[in-house]
């Protein structure tokens, strides 16, 4: 298996306290949206250097699998930024600062979903989905949802 970090259309967001789940949004039992608030940090690396942080959103759709843990349960020590995530047999090992994942060659990957893992301030997310979008939101029509 291999990790790839992935860059939104802000940029590189790194570091574990660059996301805060905001709003989950279950639309279907196919189609997920999560709102966050994105904070600018040192591990971050925006296209737009001006700005100090951002509301996005991530879509998922044809989503196959969906979890969401405790950060503390995974998290090795507090000095230690290594990620361990054990489920149904999968073991993902990182020490790349990213907050968004997405894992190849794993037996999801292989069948043509997008393996997600995002790393937030309390919470790890990860996602086997068809489609992965992310987009920067300037409202808050999604509270309304």
């Amino acid at each position: 298996m291999k990790i790839k970090d992935l860059t939104t259309e802000i940029g590189f967001i790194g570091g574990r306290d660059a996301i805060m789940i905001e709003h989950i949004n279950i639309i279907n039992s196919r189609t997920i949206e999560i709102y966050v608030d994105v904070a600018n940090n040192n591990l971050c690396s925006f296209f737009d250097k001006t700005k100090e942080g951002y509301k996005m959103k991530f879509g998922f759709v044809g989503v196959v699998y969906y979890s969401l843990f405790s950060y503390e349960l995974f998290e090795k020590s507090m000095f230690d930024s290594l990620i361990n995530i054990d489920t149904k047999n999968l073991i993902v090992k990182t020490d790349s600062v990213s907050c968004i994942q997405e894992i190849i060659g794993s037996s999801l990957s292989e069948n043509a979903l997008h393996h997600i893992v995002i790393t937030a301030y309390d919470n790890i997310i990860e996602v086997a989905c068809k489609e992965f979008t992310n987009e920067v939101i300037t409202d808050n029509n999604h509270l309304n949802s």
